[in-house]
């Protein structure tokens, strides 16, 4: 009986201060670091599309999304949205915010998740911004463990999430139906 009256209390708690359960879910869902994430000059890495490749490392995969990077919908302008700011910004770097394994057969081999930052500027947010794809295609799910810190991780979404709500307001790119 003592835990059937914690859960309600718990559910009520969360109805009517709702940050607590997203900051308690947060906690639960997602693990971050408190070291340096992994960085590259973003200029290192041959880019097609969202999906990227360093000589050095000839079985790691980037990728600008964090899920569906294969199959979420895109832009029609998708790739020339990240050509252009890429050749607008040539001293970015990528910092790696997640890792997973990815080809079975090469069992060091890994998909990195990154963001291409160039100072404030980040390709990111632009593509979401510019309609090119969808917020959801750039955040982290449960269990993820991100090479950021939370406070970065946050910022982020903060931005993401605003950068979709704008884009669909303005209708630009995959908004534009």
């Amino acid at each position: 009986m003592k835990t059937y009256g914690f859960v309600i209390g718990a559910m009520l708690m969360m109805i009517f201060w709702p940050g607590v359960g997203v900051a308690i879910a947060q906690d639960q869902d997602i693990q971050f670091s408190s070291r340096p994430a992994e960085k590259h000059k973003a200029s290192s890495i041959t880019w097609d599309g969202n999906l990227g490749g360093r000589k050095e490392e000839p079985h790691n995969i980037y990728d600008l999304m964090s899920r569906g990077g294969f199959l979420a919908p895109t832009s029609e302008n998708y790739k020339d949205l990240i050509k252009a700011w890429l050749a607008e910004h040539p001293g970015a770097d990528v910092i790696v915010v997640y890792t997973s394994s990815f080809l079975a057969r090469f069992p060091d081999s890994k998909r990195k998740w990154v963001w291409a930052v160039d100072r404030d500027d980040n390709l990111n947010i632009h593509l979401v911004r510019s309609g090119g794809c969808e917020a959801w295609t750039m955040l982290l799910e449960k269990g993820d463990k991100a090479h950021v810190t939370r406070k970065e991780y946050e910022a982020f979404v903060e931005k993401i999430i605003e950068a979709e709500s704008l884009a669909k307001k303005e209708r630009l790119g995959i908004w534009s139906e």
